[in-house]
């Protein structure tokens, strides 16, 4: 419900836009996977050691395999960046009433 009522509310002139949003958030979806994974050796692991993920049995877990599982903080380094990017765009086309 959170995510749908604000598409039910838009007016007309919002409605028209949308495509243009949703290809830019693809982008930088896309723009920031890529650097992540390129960057993910140096993404510091800060609370998730070796220690940690073993007393909780992440590996236990795990059904596939990839960066994004073998190495947790890639995962959180996109998200954090991602929600960030996402959010920064929207103060941006809120300011510039777009």
């Amino acid at each position: 419900m959170n995510r749908m009522l604000p598409g039910i509310f838009k007016t007309r002139e919002k409605n028209d836009k949308v495509p243009i949003v949703s290809a830019l958030n693809c982008m930088i979806y896309f723009g920031i996977m890529f650097i992540v994974v390129i960057c993910s050796f140096f993404i510091p692991r800060f609370g998730l050691t070796e220690e940690f993920l073993e007393a909780t049995n992440y590996s236990d877990t795990m059904s596939i395999g990839g960066i994004l599982t073998e190495m947790p903080e890639t995962t959180m380094c996109f998200g954090v960046l991602y929600y960030l990017s996402l959010t920064l765009m929207e103060v941006m086309m809120i300011k510039k009433k777009w």
